[in-house]
Formats: C-alpha cells, sequence, structure tokens
C-alpha cells in the first residue's frame, strides 16, 4: 500500500511535526474511526422451532487456558510508517513487564523489558510516590494492542499517522482502532525507577491486585525523522486468555436454546455437547502448571477430547494415569501404544452423544505431525494410522453398534496439519470435521446452510464433503447448530439446517476470578525467572552482514516453521535460519566438534529487539538428544549430498541445519570436504531417526555422553551424563550475563556476533601431516598401436610392452593451510614393473609405472576472488616441482644391449588460478607452465599451460568415486627434439571401497595420452591401465 504524506500543523507542534495520513481508501483513512462497540465472546444459541429437534456443539481451542495470544502488531506498521517519512522506528526493550485490566495499563518507563518492575508497584510494602503527568492524554487502542506516545505536546500525532494506518489494513471490518482520552500517571519506586500507567476513564481509585490484572507484553521505542524524535510505548491486548476463555466456555454451555414444543415456546433444548480437538497438555511445562491446565480443563466436563504433542510428550503410562486422574475423556480412534506382541489402543476410539433424542457420533483422529517434536524414546511408543482409512472402519463400527447410522457424525482432527484436513474435508460419511489450527483473524463469523428436502435430504446436497469443515478455532469459541425436520430417512433423522458461528475471545468479556488467581500466581513464579535480557538486540549485527541478511529478508522467509514475507523494510529479527546458525554453531563451538547438524527447532514465538529469557528458554526446550560421531570425509560428502537436497528450498520447514558445514559446496571451515580426513560430527537423535539420514550413521559407534571441561565445553565421557541442545546452549547464554546487571554483557557482543556467521567459509589455520596414498596394485596396461612414435620421449608409459605387473603408490606430505596462505609441500612414488628372464637370455624390464615427483605449492587466500552466487573462491598460485624417475628406460641397440635413455630430471613451474568449488567438483586449476629438462646436455627450456580438475563423488553409503585430470601442454620452439613431448594428458579415476578401518580396496582406470611436438611425432598415442590394489593410507591418519 503507498501512502500519501501530508503535513500539518497543530497547536504547540513544530511545523511539519504532525503527519495526516491519507491515500486509499480515502472515505475511511480521512473520515471518523469505525464504531467502538464490542462484539460479545461468544455465539448465541439458535432457536429450536415447532417440529423440529436439534443439537449444539460447541468447540474450543486447543493447549492449556493460559496466558492466550499476544501481539504488538501496531509495531510492525510503525515500521512501515517510518519508511514512508524516510524516518525510523526501533523497538528499544520490551518484554512480558505490561499489567493489563479493563481499566489500568502498567508498564515500565524505561527499562520496559524488566517485569518485576510493573509487579513492585503493585506488591510493594514501601511508599510509591504518584504524580499525575497527563489529565487528558490521548492513548489509541486497537484490537490487538494499545498504543501511546510520551511526551506528546510538541511533536507529531504518531497516533493519528497509526490510526489511519491500521483502519487501511486488510481487516478492516474488524479493525475497530478507537482513539480514548485518558489520564498518564507515573509511579516511582524508592530507588527512583519509575512505571506509568494509563489510567481509562472510570478507572477506580483502588489500583488492585497482581491477580487481577492480566500479564501482557510490552514494548518501548523510538521514531526517529529528521524533525522529530519521540518515544512510542506498546502494550499487548491478549486474546483467549485462560480466564477470559474459561468464563465464555462455561457461560456457553450453561446457555441452552429456545424451543419450542407443542405450542410452548418456554421450553429449552438439552445441554450442548462440548468438545475440542486438541487437549489442555503443553509441552515442557512443569508439574503445577500441566495439573491446572488438566483441572481446567476438566471442570468443564468436555464430551470428547483429542490428545496432542502436549499428551504425547508424557507417554503412554503416564497419559493414561493423567487422563484417568483428572476424568479426561480423550477419543483417538488412529493412534496406538506400539511394542508388545500386538498394538492396543489407549483410548477409546469413539464416543456416542444422545441429544433431543438425537444420536451424535464424536471420532477422534491424530495427526502424524504431532509426533514429530517428541523425544525420540517417546516417539518410538506411538504407532498413527491414516485417519482417512480409519474413519471409513469407525463408521462401520458405530453403525453396527446403533444398528443404523448417527444422526450426526462429528470427526475432531488432533493435528494443524493443512493437507490431512483438506483429504479429511472430502471423506464420505461426516457431517463435521474440526481442525486444530490457529488463525489471525479477529473476525466474528456466521455461516447458514439449509438443507433442501428434494427426497434425499443431506444426501442429495453435501455430495462427499462434510456439511461444516473448520479448520481451527482460531482466536476463539465456536457453535454449530445442528437442525433437524420432522420424519426420518433410513432411521435418523433429516437434517434441515446447519447453523455455524465462531467469534473470538477478546479481552473484553466475563473473566474466571478464581482461576485468574491461580493461573497468574504460576505466571508470576515464571515471570521472576524469565526477567533477565539473555541476548542484544540482533538488528545491527544482521545491517553488518549481508550473508546475514539473506537469512532475514525475502519472499518466503521461515518464521516458526511457516513461510512469509519479510521485506527490508522491517527491522531485523531471529528467523528460523537465523536462530538456527546461532544453535549450531553453538554446538559445534562447545563439543569441539568441526560440523554441527540439527533439524529446525520450531518456535512459537517471535521478538524484535533484546530477547528475554521467556524467549531463549521457550526456543530452547525441544527434546533433542546430543550425539557425537566420527565420519570420514567421504561418509561426510554423502551427507553433504542429503543436506544439499533437505536446503533445496529455503522455505521448507523441514530443512536440516548445519554449522561448519556449506551443504551446496560441501566446503569445512573454508576447505573442500577431504576424503581421507576424519570429522567430528555433532548430530541430534532427532536427525538420527531421520528415515533419510539414518542409514548414513548404521552401526557407527555414537558418544553419548559428556562431561564439561574447565573451560565451559562439554567432551564425550563415559561417566557423564546425556545433553540435549538446550543443555549445551543455554550455559553459553548463561555466561554472557553481566553478574551485576544481571543482563547481556556487552562485552560479549563480539562472541555472539561471530556465532551468528557462517564458519563453514571462515579458514582456520592449521598444519597437517597427511598420508593420501599407500597402495599396492596389480594391473594390465595397454597401449595404442603408435606408441613407437614416441619411443625417444623419457616417459614410461609409451616406452613398456603391454604386459600385467605388480607394483607399489604413495603420496605424502606435510601442509600448511592458513586464511592468507596455503603451502603444501609433497613426495609422489610409484614404482610398477616386472622382470623376467630366459635361461641364457638378459633379463627382461617391463615397467607400468616409474615416477619419483616432488613437489611445493602455495596458495595465496587472502587475494581470493568468490565467483557466482555459491561464492567460489578462486586464488593465484605457484608451484614448483622436480620430476624423476627410479630407474632409467631400457634402449637396448646392437652395440649396446645395457643401453638405457638419459635418466629424467626435469624442473617444473607453474603459476595461475585454481577454483576449489567443493562439494563433488574439488579442484580446477588453470595456469602458465614453465619447464627446464636438464636430463641431458644442453639443456633445453620450454613454456606452455597446465590445467586439470579433481573429482571426488560419493556413489554409496561409503564407497567414493575419485578422478584426476593433470593436461599439460608445451608451445613448439626451434630446438624441440624427437624426444620432446607437447601434450601430456593423465586422467586416473577410481573407486575407493572400504574393506577395513584400516584397508581401501581400489578399482582403477588409468588413461595416458600423449602428442609430440615435430612433424614426424605429431600424432596422439597413448596407454591404458585396468587394475586392482589395496590402500593402507587410513592406517596411516594423522
Amino acid at each position: 500500500m503507498k501512502f500519501t504524506l501530508l503535513p500539518t500543523e497543530r497547536r504547540g507542534a513544530r511545523p511539519g511535526g504532525r503527519v495526516l495520513l491519507c491515500g486509499l481508501g480515502l472515505a475511511l483513512l480521512c473520515g471518523l474511526a469505525p464504531s467502538a462497540t464490542a462484539v460479545p465472546n461468544r455465539p448465541s444459541p439458535v432457536p429450536i422451532a415447532d417440529l423440529e429437534r436439534g443439537a449444539d456443539l460447541i468447540y474450543g481451542p486447543t493447549g492449556c487456558m493460559d496466558w492466550g495470544w499476544m501481539s504488538i502488531a501496531s509495531a510492525s506498521t510503525l515500521f512501515e510508517v517510518a519508511q514512508e517519512v524516510e524516518g525510523t522506528f526501533y523497538l528499544v526493550s520490551s518484554g512480558l513487564s505490561g499489567l493489563h485490566d479493563e481499566h489500568r495499563l502498567f508498564l515500565p518507563e524505561v527499562d520496559t523489558h524488566d517485569a518485576l518492575l510493573t509487579s513492585a508497584v503493585l506488591g510493594s510494602d514501601s511508599e510509591v510516590s504518584r504524580i499525575v503527568l497527563e489529565p487528558d492524554f490521548p492513548v489509541l487502542i486497537t484490537p490487538y494492542d494499545t498504543v501511546f506516545q510520551y511526551p506528546y505536546e510538541g511533536h507529531a500525532d504518531w497516533l493519528e499517522v497509526l490510526e489511519r494506518a491500521r483502519n487501511a489494513g486488510v481487516e478492516v471490518s474488524s479493525a475497530s482502532v478507537r482513539r480514548v482520552s485518558a489520564t498518564l500517571v507515573r509511579y516511582t519506586l524508592p530507588g527512583g525507577r519509575s512505571v506509568l500507567s494509563v489510567e481509562l476513564p472510570g478507572a477506580p481509585q483502588e489500583l488492585g491486585t497482581l491477580s487481577s490484572m492480566s500479564r501482557v507484553f510490552a514494548g518501548r521505542g523510538e521514531m526517529l525523522t529528521a524533525d522529530d524524535a519521540v518515544e512510542l510505548y506498546v502494550l499487548a491486548r491478549p486474546l483467549m486468555s485462560g480466564p477470559r476463555l474459561r468464563s465464555t466456555l462455561e457461560l456457553m454451555t450453561a446457555e441452552r436454546a429456545p424451543l419450542e414444543r407443542d405450542g410452548r415456546s418456554d421450553q429449552r433444548s438439552d445441554a450442548p455437547v462440548l468438545v475440542f480437538p486438541g487437549g489442555p497438555l503443553i509441552p515442557h511445562a512443569k508439574p503445577d502448571e500441566q495439573e491446572l491446565c488438566a483441572r481446567a480443563m476438566a471442570g468443564l466436563k468436555p464430551a470428547a477430547l483429542v490428545p496432542r504433542a502436549g499428551e504425547l510428550a508424557l507417554g503412554a503410562e503416564e497419559l493414561s494415569a493423567a487422563a484417568k486422574r483428572h476424568g479426561l475423556r480423550y477419543l483417538a480412534a488412529n493412534l496406538k501404544v506400539a511394542g508388545g506382541d500386538e498394538q492396543r489402543h489407549l483410548f477409546r476410539r469413539y464416543a456416542i452423544e444422545e441429544r433431543d433424542g438425537l444420536k451424535i457420533a464424536l471420532i477422534g483422529m491424530v495427526g502424524q505431525s504431532e509426533l514429530e517434536d517428541l523425544p525420540v524414546a517417546v516417539r518410538a511408543q506411538w504407532e498413527i494410522e491414516d485417519p482417512v482409512v480409519v474413519f471409513g472402519k469407525i463408521r462401520r463400527a458405530v453403525d453396527k453398534q446403533l444398528g443404523r447410522r448417527p444422526d450426526l457424525t462429528v470427526v475432531l482432527m488432533g493435528t494443524t496439519d493443512g493437507e490431512l484436513l483438506n483429504r479429511m474435508n472430502n471423506i464420505v460419511g461426516a457431517d463435521v470435521v474440526i481442525g486444530s489450527r490457529g488463525g489471525w483473524t479477529q473476525m466474528g463469523r456466521r455461516e447458514h446452510q439449509e438443507v433442501v428436502a428434494d427426497g434425499q435430504g443431506r444426501e442429495g446436497v453435501r455430495w462427499a464433503k462434510p456439511l461444516v469443515r473448520v479448520s481451527g478455532p482460531g482466536f476463539g469459541v465456536g457453535r454449530i447448530s445442528a437442525r433437524f425436520g420432522p420424519g426420518h430417512r433410513d432411521g435418523r433423522a433429516r437434517l434441515s439446517a446447519v447453523v455455524h458461528e465462531r467469534r473470538p475471545v477478546k479481552f473484553e468479556g466475563p473473566r474466571d476470578e478464581a482461576y485468574g488467581e491461580e493461573r497468574r500466581a504460576i505466571e508470576e513464579r515464571l515471570i521472576a525467572g524469565w526477567n533477565q535480557v539473555m541476548l542484544p538486540d540482533v538488528g545491527p549485527i544482521v545491517q553488518r552482514h549481508p550473508e546475514l541478511q539473506e537469512l532475514v529478508y525475502g519472499e518466503a522467509v521461515l518464521y516458526n516453521g511457516h513461510a512469509r514475507p519479510n521485506p527490508r523494510s522491517m527491522p531485523a529479527s531471529f528467523t528460523d535460519r537465523l536462530w538456527m546458525r546461532l544453535v549450531t554453531n553453538v554446538l559445534r563451538e562447545q563439543l569441539g566438534a568441526d560440523v554441527a547438524i540439527s533439524r529446525n527447532l520450531r518456535r512459537q514465538t517471535s521478538m524484535i529487539g533484546p530477547l528475554q529469557r521467556f524467549f531463549t528458554e521457550r526456543w530452547l526446550r525441544h527434546p533433542d538428544a546430543i550425539r557425537r560421531v566420527r565420519m570420514t570425509g567421504g561418509e561426510l560428502l554423502a551427507l553433504t549430498a542429503r543436506l544439499a537436497n533437505r536446503s533445496r528450498d529455503p522455505a521448507d520447514p523441514r530443512q536440516i541445519f548445519s554449522a561448519g558445514l556449506d551443504p551446496i559446496t560441501g566446503r569445512v571451515a573454508g576447505r573442500p570436504t577431504d576424503p581421507k580426513h576424519t570429522y567430528d560430527v555433532v548430530v541430534t537423535d532427532q536427525v538420527l531417526s531421520d528415515p533419510e539420514f539414518a542409514p548414513l550413521f548404521a552401526g557407527k559407534p555414537l558418544d553419548e555422553r559428556f562431561s564439561v571441561t574447565e573451560e565451559g565445553q562439554w567432551r564425550p565421557h563415559e561417566d557423564g551424563r546425556g545433553l540435549t541442545i538446550g543443555e549445551v546452549v543455554s550455559p553459553l547464554f548463561e555466561s554472557w550475563l553481566d553478574p551485576e546487571g544481571d543482563t547481556f554483557d556487552s562485552k560479549n557482543a563480539a562472541a555472539l556476533e561471530a556465532l551468528l556467521l557462517d564458519h563453514s567459509k571462515r579458514y582456520e589455520p592449521r598444519w597437517h601431516l597427511q598420508v593420501d596414498e599407500l597402495s599396492v596394485r596389480g594391473s594390465s596396461l595397454g597401449n595404442t598401436s603408435n606408441v613407437g612414435t614416441f619411443a625417444a620421449s623419457k616417459e614410461t608409459r609409451v616406452n613398456t610392452p603391454e604386459h600385467f605387473s605388480i607394483g607399489f603408490r604413495s603420496q605424502f606430505g606435510v601442509q600448511y593451510d592458513g586464511p592468507d596462505v596455503l603451502w603444501d609441500n609433497r613426495v609422489a612414488a610409484q614404482l610398477q614393473r616386472q622382470e623376467f628372464s630366459v635361461d641364457g637370455q638378459p633379463a627382461t624390464v617391463q615397467e607400468a609405472a616409474d615416477d619419483l615427483v616432488i613437489s611445493s605449492e602455495l596458495r595465496f587466500n587472502s587475494v581470493k576472488i568468490d565467483l557466482g552466487e555459491q561464492a567460489i573462491p578462486m586464488v593465484p598460485y605457484i608451484q614448483a616441482s622436480y620430476d624423476t624417475e627410479f630407474t632409467a628406460i631400457e634402449s637396448p641397440t646392437e652395440e649396446d644391449p645395457d643401453a638405457r635413455l638419459p635418466h629424467q630430471h626435469v624442473l617444473r613451474a607453474a603459476i595461475g588460478q585454481v577454483m576449489t568449488p567443493g562439494n563433488w567438483l574439488k579442484e580446477v586449476r588453470l595456469g602458465a607452465l614453465f619447464q627446464e629438462d636438464f636430463s641431458e646436455e644442453p639443456l633445453r627450456y620450454d613454456g606452455g599451460l597446465v590445467t586439470g580438475m579433481k573429482i571426488e563423488l560419493p556413489v554409496f553409503e561409503s564407497v567414493i568415486f575419485k578422478s584426476q585430470l593433470d593436461i599439460r601442454y608445451l608451445f613448439p620452439d626451434s630446438n624441440d627434439t624427437e624426444s620432446d613431448l607437447g601434450l601430456v594428458l593423465t586422467s586416473v579415476s577410481q573407486l575407493v571401497i572400504p574393506v577395513t578401518s584400516g584397508m581401501n580396496l581400489l578399482v582403477f582406470a588409468d588413461y595416458y595420452l600423449v602428442g609430440g611436438k615435430l612433424e614426424s611425432n605429431r600424432d596422439f598415442g597413448g596407454s591404458q591401465v585396468y587394475g586392482l590394489g589395496l590402500d593402507f593410507a587410513r592406517y596411516f591418519r594423522l
């Protein structure tokens, strides 16, 4: 939406200080605000006419009746408004520091994160001073929050700007944004810290108590423009808060629809049927909170509930005990307890309720996704069948029990899986399907469906779809009224109409004071432990690093497991990808590993600005247990390929996140994955149980117990203990707190920033002594028919007849690899020959390989260039090598049967560029070549080009395909002889198959192609070698 900003003036304001927002929807934007008339929190009963029968169904939201849902949505609008005027709005601090009832709003004046400060005003026995700051003070109340600015006089009226912007939103019909006049009061505690109180019209003198007020989220922000600066405060208005939700449901279950029978209109219908598509238990809650949640639900006496993740996390035995203890009637037709000789149902599959002589079938179904966040051991206790398949079986069982079809069939879906709900919305035989999804709208909804009596009744009009399909309760409660006309069809009543109405449970309305007091006592105990600011605002860090901005902004960014657009006009905050970058980096560092891997730890809340313990604890409550495993580079490459497959869609909530490893390029700590290197990998039991990844870790020893070091890190130890992700990450956050201020210490900001960056691209210097190959091999050599053309050269491969031989090959070296330079020194040797003789004849020697190469290479990492979107590094290099042989090539003549070609001595120097794309393509190089051959007099110098590449690709779980191509080309010059080769191409490909922990089987093919420089040998010829070998280099891994 585009706005036009028109400056106006107000008494006491600077010229241009006030902004009037006009634009699209002019009548609404520049006219009066919508009516502030409160909408009832509950749908009204539908009368039952004479000759009708009726049954009412009431449904409520899933989970515990607790804090409710809170949002300071106006902050987002203020960010957008600030951008329109080329200004800036940002949250300075925020937290669960607000207290709210129908008459007052409390929040700290400065330290908006400090929840205990507002508690002190209401609970302090010491003297608190009170002063009225503004007797006629404007406050903006929206459906989601309350906003005010202070100071107000002499500044732009941002409330008016916000009011017009909010009323221009999509949800205009439920905007209900209104401006009221209030009294602004400041309470000052003895220590000098202050709390602001907004007293709405009609507020009593008494402040009330903590238990009578709702704890809400509050934030303090600053609006900065070219000519103005002012602070704005935002307090959430909780939707579906526990005390109001419970009171609403109590009133709804007590209400009866007006009933007309036999000419009398003073009768009332039977009680409605109360159902919930989910249970009251929530994951990770403490026992006292769980008990209160269960008792609050049990007191409503629901006819049916469906167990969800909170219940399933308890395990079969504990859940069964809790259900019996509180008398909770769970239904779960497709849920079974796994294990034993046969599976069994823990709960009833369905229930039959009777109202007004009508039979109502209630069927509970659990979604497979409810198992995703459970501990692996607990998840193994449950088996969930396909609800669509199970429904047909249950429908036949109900029909058999009743001897006919029920009059109304209701399916309760304990899932938020949209795909599964869509499938259930098309099943045959259900009248009502109620899911567990939430919703953002506060808009009430009412739909009325008439069933035309065309001789077929409901069977003729509803096709295969249920009449009422509810994705979920959203922010409120619903009533479904089914009305049946006279007569029957196939033994059941004729359905004539269905009325479905859903209403949000807003901040206004009745409140269960007794439950509220119990609930608030628990909340205040929790608040006391959640008050610290654990992490600072991540926004400034994100703005300094483009790589982090890619994790935060985009058209489809993962927030709490769901993809949504996040434009750059919005302030930076923790998205799923940014949060998991931090978590996995902490795991990698704290456990001393090269790589850390975790699934997406889905969050239920989001926050802009500093993060309190309230958020970090909730975000780290997942039960994922830590494991550490050692993997070869080849095994890690196979893992990388699967990680890359999961990373193709950045908006996929099933992503597996990694630190230290780039799944696209296959780089670890800035280097391509080395198949011969061993890597320490931290992984969670949730990843290990993923069917796509489980085979990669099958049979590998896992470290499951850890002990803490003096430095506060964790290392494997047999006498240690098991760890979850939270038990590793939270202590590090704790260590960052200022011991005096009990908040994040700014001296740790650099450490936090480092852990947000991508360590897969960051070089860490290291010396490395490695044995790349130490093998024995047997092979068969074959030549092209024209190799005699190149017989004068000193290359063994074109001077040997076809034969079979046995030999060895080795390659080892010392390497320094740092962020500025890589220095690689290595020795490569191979000798493969056979020697045979006939009595009386000289011995004949045939060699398939005879080489000794000593090389040294420098790569200048400090001047690298990143190519393409994947930032493939390209660095300059220089290399020097000495190429010789163990024995000179035999070249017998009639005069001298023992004659040999000159012993090979060649110096080469190359300078060029080398790219290391990573993943399967390890290296590509191109350079200028300078060669000096001093095998014989006179010395000869040549110049040319050199190029090559290396490929390493996992074929199976631990089998590696390796291929290396090297090409040298020397330009023709005036001193060329028949011994000079202009082109030498070597291509070696092999399968590396592990046999034991220290030995590999090699299956290889070696191709050699040469071309001469003179007219007489300007042809192409070569040889090929096929063979098998055993490589023992893994025994010498250092």
